[in-house]
C-alpha cells in the first residue's frame, strides 16, 4: 500500500512541459485503500486521477488519459495481461506497473514491452509524484510529436 497520507511529503515542482493543468491518471487496482490513497495524493499536485476495480471495466471503457498505473496481481486478471490488451487495441499511454508481488524477471519483461516503469509496494509518495510526471512529459512529446507529422 502507499505510505500513509498523513506523513508530512514534500511534494517537488511538476517537471518542465509536464503541466498538471487537464492531465489525467488511471488506476487500475482492487484495492479502495490503494485507489483512495493515490486519489489523494495526487490531488494534492493538481492531477485527476479515474480509478477502476474491475480491469474488464477499464478495457471496456479505456478511457482517454495521459498515463495508466496498473497493479500486477488482481482477482479478475493480471495486470501485465490487461497491459497486453491495452496495446493491442492501440492504447500507447505510458504504463507504470505497481505491484507488491513483482520480481526481477517480471520488471525486466514489463519494461522491455514498453512499459514506462515499475514500482514496488510501498511507494514512497514522492517518487510516485516524479514516476507520473515523467510519464506524463514523455506522452505529452509524443502527442506533440505526432500532431507535427501531421
Amino acid at each position: 500500500m502507499l505510505h500513509a497520507m498523513g506523513s508530512a511529503t514534500r511534494h517537488s515542482t511538476p517537471q518542465p512541459g509536464a503541466s498538471a493543468s487537464g492531465s489525467t491518471v488511471v488506476l487500475v487496482d482492487d484495492s479502495t485503500a490503494v485507489r483512495d490513497s493515490t486519489r489523494v495524493l495526487l490531488k494534492t499536485v493538481g492531477l485527476d486521477l479515474v480509478t477502476y476495480h474491475s480491469p474488464i471495466q477499464f478495457l471496456d471503457e479505456m478511457p482517454p488519459c495521459d498515463c495508466v498505473l496498473l497493479d500486477v496481481r488482481m482477482p479478475e486478471m493480471s495486470g501485465i495481461e490487461i497491459y497486453r490488451r491495452m496495446r493491442e487495441a492501440g492504447m500507447a499511454v505510458p504504463v507504470i506497473f505497481i505491484t507488491g508481488h513483482g520480481h526481477v524477471s517480471m520488471a525486466v519483461d514489463a519494461m522491455r514491452n514498453g512499459a514506462f516503469d515499475f514500482l514496488e509496494k510501498p511507494v514512497d509518495d514522492q517518487h510516485l509524484i516524479d514516476t507520473v510526471f515523467s510519464a506524463i512529459h514523455r506522452e505529452t512529446q509524443r502527442r506533440r510529436e505526432a500532431d507535427s507529422r501531421e
